[in-house]
């Protein structure tokens, strides 16, 4: 009698989509499955969702929730069924759209970045590859730093792409959570900013508007916030998104 709803469900391989199914016929439970088919396709073999639309049917959901604009709302229509070429066209025109080969334009990023930091919730930067968000994280970070912009450094030992490395944090900073947790009260993805670090517990203001506390040597899956991969920016929403397009994965 239960309903088990999954979101992002084109994220999902195809072995573990059939353990869910296989899961809701025996505990005779109802599995709702939102997603896109165009979006970020499984690490895991196959393409179990788009399968399922195509041989169970669906419903679809028309209205853009995320952009108040009707011309930027008619780009992500553009954008879902394909059209890529007039979307790009529009973004060109509206000089939302730089293309540069050399390595100037990570300096243009933080330009355009640097502008929206007056509220730092408002903007984030999402790049392909780790390395990109590790170099575009670590200018946010000085930048912010040069301006008297953080509180006093602490550092700690967190668990980044499987490796553990020694990154200061401090008071101000954004960072992401990396990992689910029910105790500490966040979720993989879930973005926030330091209010304050004390006898090493770390409080953080989360963008929902919730407050949770933590500490580091229990809890250390977390990184800085300002730059993060396509994977783990799925479900923000911000006013401002920068998109760093390497040649890495992009092809």
């Amino acid at each position: 009698g239960s309903v088990l709803v999954i979101d992002e469900a084109g994220m999902i391989g195809l072995h573990d989509m059939a353990d869910l199914v296989k899961m809701s016929h025996e505990r005779k439970y109802v599995l709702k499955l939102i997603g896109d088919p165009e979006q970020l396709q499984p690490i895991d073999v196959g393409a179990p969702f788009r399968a399922i639309l195509q041989n169970v049917g669906f419903y679809k959901l028309e209205q853009v929730r995320r952009q108040s604009c009707k011309k930027e709302c008619a780009m992500t229509h553009a954008l879902s069924r394909g059209d890529t070429g007039l979307a790009i066209d529009h973004y060109v025109s509206d000089d939302r759209l730089l293309l540069d080969n050399s390595s100037n334009l990570k300096t243009e990023l933080f330009k355009q970045w640097e502008s929206y930091t007056d509220d730092l919730n408002s903007s984030l930067i999402i790049a392909h590859t780790n390395e990109d968000v590790f170099e575009l994280n670590y200018h946010a970070r000085n930048y912010l730093s040069n301006m008297g912009r953080l509180g006093e450094g602490h550092e700690f030992t967190v668990k980044v792409s499987d490796n553990k490395q020694v990154k200061e944090f401090a008071a101000n900073d954004r960072i992401v959570f990396l990992k689910n947790d029910r105790k500490v009260g966040v979720k993989n993805g879930s973005l926030g900013q330091i209010q304050s670090i004390e006898e090493g517990i770390v409080s953080v203001l989360l963008d929902n508007g919730k407050t949770v506390s933590f500490n580091p040597r229990k809890y250390n899956e977390f990184d800085h916030g300002y730059a993060v991969t396509v994977h783990k920016s799925q479900g923000a929403t911000v006013d401002n998104c920068l998109t760093y397009v390497s040649g890495k994965g992009w092809d």
